[in-house]
């Protein structure tokens, strides 16, 4: 465009000076015909940038991580004017899930439509925007340029897999030391009840409150108190990250992915599981059975990381309010967790502090001598350290310590 920009203010300046040396009919209709022609130009191209129609659609918006969908774009003219030319361009999420979703430059014929089909491989966990950027068109004379944006874009989300774990050592030892009684009823005080909450499926249909129940016409059961505090906190950090693009996607892939197949593992094990992290407020999400794992999967598959909160922030508060579990996990992709000045090593042995870390390196062997210093003092500390590369396989990691 910036040829065609100088090219056109040559010839302009060509047809003055004819004008000017020559004078008469010819030279003075062509000095006109070269100012009226830009005019001209932009006023069609005008009248053309609000002539088409345009819309996007998904096939399947709700996607399981690994499976494949289509995205279809169609432009229609309907007018009986020719459209030179028109540049798509589309969102950067939406490249991410297709190598042929690029910059596309066609013309459009009078009353004529373009419609373009893309397969989306869908190899990241997360909500994206799939759509076009802008729509540009160009004048005759390639000289002028107008732009559309979209206000609306489609989306997908992309759900991800639960990773059936066979162990899990920190769980395992929670498991020996309850030895499956501690969370049967043989330890619970049921003089003393600790809460009242709605049904939930799988309840002991004999911890109906019938009393409450009739009152509040909703089923309620009772929670009794127990004496042996087996739950487990998993923390997720959602900050964002100063990585690129893509390896900000592929960490908080593996983050989600590895987080809910822990706490599928733990509500499997019917051990108690808090799920706390910050997403503009502080959130906690309790379950203490199987049949509670949808719910929570349903929210964390859908965590965006856009915070800004120190995920030690977050344990700190629950522990200043007594809120002492049995054991942590915390998931994060940061290596500002000190677990040698952290107040967590006042409440809990090391032992029982479990830390899974996501580097945005393909393979945790290529991470660089940093990170590896960092990770290895925290080892040396006494915690148990998961670390995980993007390409790394979680089962294998998340089993073998």
């Amino acid at each position: 465009m910036r040829l065609n920009r100088i090219l056109y203010f040559v010839l302009l300046l060509m047809s003055l000076i004819f004008v000017y040396f020559y004078g008469g009919r010819v030279p003075y209709m062509l000095f006109y015909l070269a100012i009226a022609l830009p005019i001209v130009s932009v006023l069609y191209t005008v009248l053309l940038f609000f002539a088409f129609t345009c819309r996007g659609t998904v096939e399947n918006s709700h996607v399981l991580k690994g499976k494949k969908t289509n995205y279809i774009f169609e432009i229609c003219n309907k007018s009986p004017f020719l459209y030179p030319y028109i540049r798509i361009e589309f969102l950067e999420s939406a490249k991410l899930l297709s190598e042929d979703i690029r910059p596309k430059v066609f013309s459009l014929l009078p009353f004529s439509r373009k419609k373009l089909n893309f397969e989306l491989n869908c190899k990241y966990r997360g909500i994206f925007d799939i759509g076009i950027k802008s729509i540009e068109l160009r004048d005759f004379l390639g000289i002028f340029s107008f732009k559309r944006k979209p206000k609306r874009h489609n989306n997908i989300i992309v759900y991800p897999h639960v990773i059936i774990l066979e162990s899990f050592t920190p769980v395992l030892s929670i498991l020996s030391e309850s030895n499956l009684a501690s969370r049967s009823s043989v330890i619970e005080d049921m003089d003393v009840i600790s809460e009242i909450r709605p049904y939930s499926y799988g309840d002991n249909p004999k911890r109906i409150h019938w009393k409450l129940t009739s009152k509040l016409s909703n089923v309620m059961v009772k929670k009794y108190q127990n004496n042996y505090n087996n739950n487990i906190n998993i923390y997720i950090d959602v900050r964002k990250n100063s990585f690129s693009y893509v390896e900000n996607i592929a960490t908080e892939d593996k983050i989600i992915e590895a987080a809910i197949s822990i706490i599928y593992y733990c509500l499997s094990n019917n051990i108690s599981t808090n799920v706390v992290f910050f997403d503009n407020n502080y959130v906690k999400i309790e379950a203490n059975n199987i049949f509670m794992f949808q719910e929570v999967y349903d929210v964390v598959s859908r965590l965006s990381f856009t915070g800004n909160t120190d995920i030690n922030q977050l344990i700190e508060r629950d522990l200043q309010n007594n809120l002492i579990p049995e054991a942590v996990i915390i998931f994060t992709c940061n290596t500002d967790f000190n677990p040698n000045s952290f107040i967590l090593n006042r409440y809990l042995p090391k032992g029982n502090i479990s830390l899974v870390y996501i580097s945005p390196s393909k393979h945790i062997s290529g991470i660089a001598q940093k990170e590896k210093s960092t990770l290895d003092s925290m080892s040396d500390s006494g915690i148990n350290l998961y670390s995980i590369g993007t390409d790394d396989n979680i089962k294998d990691v998340l089993e073998k310590l």
